[in-house]
């Protein structure tokens, strides 16, 4: 197995594997800690990993399927072929792509898988449940193994992060930190009792932490470093 883990920086980029490479031998992409990656599949496939995320795959397709295992979240661009539709497996679910434009979420640490579809057309499946979506829709598959359908996602919050952007609308902030958690390469930790209020706000993929906790801060939630920690206070 070849394992490919770049030098941080804000994006990294890679051609795809040598194809003189067996195409038995799996290549496996993990993006420096709070960092993302970009990357081009043997078929031309383009993807896009978020920080915290992996990417295996064989060196070169071959047979009827393209198949390749995610972890953490990635956006697709995928290249058309329809006698090998690309499928795309992580955390029990099966997605079934022929050439479209999607992002996957799934984090193990969040509450649901989210799929959202921007061109094309996708089948989601997890053991008896499947839904197709249309571009502009979004599948949730929670814990329990439904899926649900959601018609009208908002698209943009779903790519923000591949756009450059940290973002969250009307989100806690545990959920707030979940992100924070990833991007920043920081442990959180949470002190007293923390206010159940909710932000919106949009920030910079490159900003500094402290230029987000300052904007988090305006709603009266401190925070403090502790080691190597960030405290969540009231």
């Amino acid at each position: 197995m070849l394992v490919y883990s770049p030098a941080p920086d804000s994006w990294c980029t890679t051609k795809p594997p040598d194809s003189r490479l067996p195409a038995s031998l799996i290549t496996h992409y993990v993006p420096p800690k709070g960092g993302q990656y970009q990357l081009i599949l043997p078929d031309g496939t383009k993807v896009w990993l978020n920080a915290a995320s992996s990417l295996r795959f064989p060196t070169r397709f071959t047979g009827a399927t393209r198949n390749v295992e995610l972890t953490g979240e990635a956006y697709f661009e995928v290249a058309k072929n329809a006698a090998a539709p690309l499928h795309v497996k992580v955390e029990g679910m099966d997605i079934t792509v022929l050439g479209t434009s999607f992002n996957i979420m799934a984090y193990t640490d969040e509450d649901a898988i989210r799929t959202t579809l921007l061109d094309g057309a996708i089948k989601v499946a997890s053991g008896q449940a499947q839904r197709i979506l249309k571009p502009g829709q979004q599948s949730s598959l929670d814990p329990g193994g439904a899926i649900k359908l959601i018609t009208d996602p908002d698209i943009e919050l779903a790519i923000a992060w591949k756009n450059g952007f940290t973002s969250f609308r009307s989100a806690n902030i545990r959920t707030i930190m979940r992100q924070v958690m990833r991007c920043y390469n920081i442990d959180v930790e949470y002190e007293g009792n923390i206010p159940e209020r909710v932000f919106t706000g949009d920030i910079p993929r490159d900003a500094h932490l402290s230029e987000l906790l300052q904007l988090l801060e305006v709603s009266k939630v401190r925070f403090k470093m502790k080691d190597t920690k960030l405290v969540v206070m009231p």
